[in-house]
């Protein structure tokens, strides 16, 4: 099996587990990335691995043109593909929350690439840097690439000029607005 069809089969079985739905860290921070990166209505953005949709449905309700891409679409509305093989698609902003450290190492470069040439202004980006804590519930690893804040802001810094970096609500995440 391939590496999309296993990452998928994956999620599947993930996101068929009720408590793997209950909190979403993209709602959670969309506010805070709306202010920092200084978005507003009329702006489109793309939410890389948008999962329940629920950051796209806030910044829709901030009138941001908002649409969502998944390998796992959880809505119709959802554009389906792999983060490291993005169709061609473009909006003033990118946004990411809690997906990065799922993608497989060696795929990491190829998602940021495609994030940054479907962006026109910036992107938005959570990252956690700790092992997860939800895929024993299906016998998987869901955080395939765990590495500390600094080696993702180098990652970042191969794509973007500017890499903000900020704190967020927990010891094990941070924020980049890259621009």
């Amino acid at each position: 099996m391939d590496l999309v069809a296993r990452e998928r089969r994956k999620y599947e079985r993930m996101w068929a587990v009720p408590n793997y739905s209950k909190t979403s860290p993209g709602e959670m921070i969309a506010p805070v990335a709306f202010s920092e990166m200084g978005m507003a209505a009329g702006d489109g953005l793309l939410d890389f691995g948008c999962g329940q949709c629920k950051a796209v449905d806030w910044f829709r309700k901030q009138g941001v043109l908002a649409v969502g891409i998944d390998l796992v679409p959880l809505r119709e509305d959802v554009v389906e593909a792999s983060l490291w093989d993005l169709p061609e698609v473009t909006a003033t902003w990118g946004f990411s929350a809690d997906v990065m450290e799922h993608i497989p190492p060696e795929k990491v470069d190829d998602v940021l690439a495609g994030i940054r040439r479907s962006t026109t202004r910036g992107a938005f980006l959570q990252i956690a840097t700790r092992p997860d804590r939800m895929g024993r519930l299906i016998g998987e690893t869901l955080h395939l690439t765990v590495q500390p804040r600094g080696w993702w802001v180098e990652q970042l810094r191969r794509h973007w000029s500017t890499v903000r970096v900020g704190e967020s609500a927990t010891d094990w995440q941070f924020w980049a607005a890259c621009t």
